[in-house]
């Protein structure tokens, strides 16, 4: 019995070291850190641009929904895939199928096995040990995805719906344009074309809000540098406030600053 306990105890041990020291290079990985909203924010350690970025979302009950930047006939939509997770030690495993995202127009089944390269609460970089398309082996478009954990910089209670004006663009007057956040995701651009007077532009565009981002797709629309097809641009919402009558976009290196007309 003696040596069964200590057979016993040595068993435990070895499990337990495995369970949470994978190595140096590929770290074991606290599996209920991984739910909730991340932004891909770096590809091969190149940063992506504020029309690159897309999002990750994983549920506790190994769902993930992928959302970014699809391509189509027209120009860039915003899109989501549902795929399937699974976290064991060292490693995160992601299947499912790719539909519309990244270039990608027909279907395709995936399956990436990445490494826990390294991790932080907040931030994570994940390396592809393994990729599969329709079953076959292939090779991976990038080698490492760099990821930053959303956390929500401002009440929850506080919605960015209803009509807002520019006031400023890097400190400086920008006070011709107004965004309509609609309640079902719609997205309207007003310019103005008199001292009261606006003129609502001719398609219906789309906003999409995840933590305190918001990836809005705008069609032909000159203020944001968009060309006459559908174009994405992504911001980081620094504050979001009708209490406070304030809502900050940044986007790259530009600040918007706009105040609250009134709700849908």
């Amino acid at each position: 019995m003696l040596y069964l306990r200590k057979y016993i105890c040595l068993s435990a041990v070895i499990c337990l070291l495995s369970a949470v020291s994978c190595s140096k290079v590929n770290p074991a990985y606290n599996r209920e850190n991984i739910k909730g909203m991340w932004i891909v924010n770096t590809i091969d350690g190149s940063v992506l641009s504020d029309r690159d970025c897309f999002f990750m979302q994983f549920d506790e009950s190994g769902s993930l929904v992928y959302s970014g930047i699809a391509v189509t006939d027209t120009g860039h939509v915003w899109s989501s895939n549902r795929l399937s997770y699974e976290v064991y030690c060292c490693d995160l495993t992601v299947k499912g199928q790719f539909s519309g995202l990244f270039g990608n127009y027909e279907p395709l089944a995936v399956e990436y096995v990445y490494d826990f390269v390294s991790h932080e609460d907040s931030s994570l970089v994940l390396g592809v040990r393994s990729f599969s398309v329709n079953g076959k082996e292939a090779q991976s478009e990038f080698t490492t995805l760099g990821m930053e954990k959303l956390h929500s910089s401002y009440a929850a209670v506080d919605s960015i719906s209803g009509i807002w004006q520019f006031n400023t663009k890097n400190e400086e007057a920008f006070q011709d344009y107004r965004l309509q956040f609609k309640d079902d995701g719609a997205l309207v651009f007003y310019t103005r074309t008199g001292e009261n007077d606006w003129t609502k532009g001719n398609a219906t565009d789309r906003y999409y809000k995840y933590s305190d981002f918001l990836a809005m797709v705008l069609y032909d629309n000159s203020v944001f540098g968009m060309p006459d097809v559908w174009e994405t641009a992504c911001f980081r919402i620094e504050t979001a406030s009708r209490k406070t009558n304030r809502l900050i976009l940044i986007a790259g290196e530009d600040r918007y600053v706009l105040s609250f007309i009134s709700s849908n």
